[in-house]
């Protein structure tokens, strides 16, 4: 809805970026997955080196990337 739009689009959040915050990046993946699983993609699961190297990235476009 145009606009709740403009009645939210007034309020800025700060958010640190991706590589500031390390943690969360299997929880983001788990939600990434989820959003494909519901488009008909196959689930995939990552291992523990997998994680590790994707937590160690630092992720210079962000999300996006």
């Amino acid at each position: 809805r145009l606009d709740l739009f403009y009645r939210i689009a007034v309020v800025r959040l700060d958010v640190m970026p991706l590589r500031d915050r390390p943690r969360d990046i299997p929880m983001l993946i788990e939600h990434f997955i989820a959003q494909a699983g519901r488009s008909g993609a196959a689930e995939e699961l990552f291992d523990a080196e997998t994680l590790e190297r994707l937590r160690n990235h630092p992720w210079p476009g962000n999300v996006r990337e």
